[in-house]
């Protein structure tokens, strides 16, 4: 368990996550809240698999398909 704070659930991916703010067109953010779960989750979610297609490409670029 992270030592981040000294209540709470245990932190996700081992690591401390930190807050930030993003600014969004409105057509997107009425995406973001109409799907399932937070709009934390949801966010990284689209970032993790943005994470494996780019190193499943540098994969595929190294050791052919």
């Amino acid at each position: 368990m992270s030592k981040c704070t000294k209540f709470g659930a245990p932190t996700l991916y081992g690591d401390c996550m930190k807050q930030t703010a993003i600014y969004l067109p409105t057509h997107m953010l009425d995406w973001l809240k109409s799907q399932d779960g937070t709009m934390s989750e949801i966010i990284r979610r689209i970032i993790q698999n943005a994470m494996i297609d780019e190193a499943w490409k540098k994969h595929e670029a190294t050791n052919g398909r």
